[in-house]
């Protein structure tokens, strides 16, 4: 319901419906944050937020959301390193902070946190090469990595991750025949 409210152009709802929801689990974490499905919801509530306040445009709001989450996955990835899925939380917290210093304006920000996702979405991809949400995470990483690598004058190594990217989509493409749904994630304001 948060998603498609902010999604519709309904942010007031979004948010009311967030902060409902996000109360209730952030009692329950309080309360067993050991419990791996409080710890779980309150990460995606958490992230939802930070998603919420990022369209909104409060990039303050949504970098203190995203940050909250950290400690919460680093504790779980300490207790179980190898734990794939973990990784991969870690990663899109990562992406999304990333790009929410680099909407701020905080392009160093946004290096330093892009430059912890890579390795991991890499990893993830190294593990399970044919996992279409890890190939579909590096996509964005790559895709954002690579626009703040040209906002920074970096010309050469933003090409040469949007090149990546690009072989990325081209292989989802094949696998998955979702070709059209890659490319709005590009040019989500054409229609396809």
């Amino acid at each position: 319901m948060a998603t498609s409210s902010v999604h519709t152009n309904l942010p007031g709802l979004a948010k009311e419906y967030l902060s409902l929801v996000r109360d209730y689990y952030e009692d329950l974490y309080e309360k067993a944050p050991e419990e791996e499905e409080n710890w779980r919801a309150i990460c995606e509530i958490r992230l939802l937020s930070g998603v919420l306040h990022e369209s909104l445009g409060n990039y303050d709001a949504a970098v203190s959301m995203y940050e909250s989450i950290s400690p919460i996955l680093n504790k779980q990835i300490e207790s179980d390193p190898e734990n794939l899925e973990y990784q991969a939380m870690l990663s899109v917290l990562y992406t999304q902070l990333g790009v929410a210093h680099y909407s701020a304006g905080e392009y160093e920000k946004s290096k330093d946190v892009f430059e912890k996702s890579l390795p991991i979405n890499t990893r993830l991809l190294e593990e399970e090469p044919e996992n279409f949400l890890y190939m579909t995470g590096l996509v964005v990483t790559f895709t954002e990595y690579s626009k703040l690598l040209t906002t920074l004058g970096r010309k050469e190594e933003a090409e040469e991750y949007a090149d990546k990217a690009d072989k990325l989509k081209e292989s989802l493409t094949k696998k998955y025949g979702f070709g059209k749904f890659v490319n709005e994630y590009e040019e989500p304001e054409k229609e396809l």
